[in-house]
């Protein structure tokens, strides 16, 4: 194998495959770059078994080829070399050559044959959905998903194509996030992605200028392409709870309030919060809410907002972190919450807008 290729090209290839190689594993196989020299361009690939990534860039190929190389230390030594080009060749087998200006490396690889087989995806089944609009989906629901073992299915993010819609939601039992958008009507299928995918797809989809991607299902995979890159992961096996369910049909009691004077607010009592003591009391009362924290030894701290609220007088507590991270992702400057008593779910939608919402459970104490 031998190529030239333009380094910044190189140093954002190399980044996008790091998000594939182990953090974990000492395993060579999984800390390694699959380096291949085609027609005009060279795919570098990584895994880690769990996910895989694949990404393309143009060169001048002189030799076509296969290697492998330690992933993080090509990356950090591509990133450092002082020429705008860079000549990759293969000087003998598991061993390449690495020239840009005055520098010169050698790197050490392992067996191309020991390198892990990464699936196909064929593009032909790929759904198109925007992207935008569903990187905009997933960082508004992906907060709400567990990091418990233990319940494995909700360790992700659930997908569903139906009815010319893309719904995607996030729970870990106490909380749930929900948003929908149209799609394509021939969209169809589910999936639960797992959270480390979520992440890493965020991730690549900030090197993305395209407007499009597609979005592929299959039996024990799910991939992305966009662009000149390619992840492609494993799913999460089971059966996603009926998340209709857990939305209330209908609810008594309507607040209205300033998204950005709740957010501050409840940070403030929140200081007045420990791990053991989490509660932070929210007393609704007509046109003023009042937020209020105490903890046995540490102290207590008070606060009121004005809301627009008209009903019955009632004390609701809640995780200060849920209300927090749901004000987060609510992005006009009022909140609508929806309840009926200090017991059952709460709803908090952004004003005016019927397509997200998120349900948190309050505490009892």
């Amino acid at each position: 194998m031998k190529v030239v290729i333009e380094k910044e090209e190189l140093v954002k290839a190399t980044q996008i495959a790091q998000t594939g190689i182990s953090t974990k594993s000492t395993l060579p196989h999984l800390n390694s770059f699959f380096l291949e020299a085609r027609d005009k361009e060279i795919l570098i690939s990584a895994t880690d078994l769990e996910i895989a990534v694949k990404c393309t860039v143009p060169c001048n190929v002189k030799k076509k080829g296969k290697v492998t190389v330690i992933g993080k230390k090509f990356a950090e030594i591509v990133k450092e070399l002082p020429g705008e080009e860079v000549a990759i060749e293969e000087i003998e087998e598991n061993r390449i050559l690495i020239k840009s200006g005055t520098d010169v490396f050698r790197l050490s690889g392992i067996p191309v044959e020991d390198f892990p087989e990464i699936p196909e995806f064929d593009e032909k089944k790929g759904m198109k959905v925007e992207k935008e609009k569903f990187q905009n989906m997933l960082i508004k629901t992906h907060f709400s998903s567990s990091t418990d073992e233990s319940r494995y299915v909700l360790c992700g993010v659930y997908c569903v194509f139906e009815k010319g819609k893309l719904k995607v939601v996030a729970t870990d039992g106490r909380r749930l996030s929900y948003i929908y958008e149209e799609t394509n009507k021939s969209n169809k299928g589910n999936v639960i992605i797992p959270n480390k995918t979520v992440n890493t797809l965020l991730k690549l989809l900030n090197f993305s200028k395209g407007e499009e991607l597609l979005f592929g299902i299959t039996e024990n995979m799910v991939a992305f392409k966009f662009d000149s890159i390619l992840l492609t992961s494993r799913i999460i096996d089971g059966s996603f709870p009926n998340y209709e369910q857990v939305i209330p049909k209908s609810q008594e009691c309507s607040v209205t309030c300033n998204v950005q004077e709740l957010l501050k607010a409840t940070r403030r009592v929140s200081l007045m919060t420990t791990e053991r003591s989490r509660a932070v009391k929210y007393d609704f009362k007509k046109n003023t809410l009042l937020i209020y924290a105490q903890t046995e030894g540490i102290g207590e701290g008070v606060t009121e907002i004005p809301v627009n609220y008209e009903n019955k007088e009632i004390e609701i507590a809640f995780n200060p972190q849920f209300i927090i991270d749901t004000l987060r992702h609510i992005d006009t400057d009022e909140v609508e919450i929806m309840f009926t008593n200090s017991l059952n779910p709460v709803t908090f939608k952004p004003k005016g807008k019927d397509n997200y919402l998120n349900i948190i459970m309050p505490m009892r104490v």
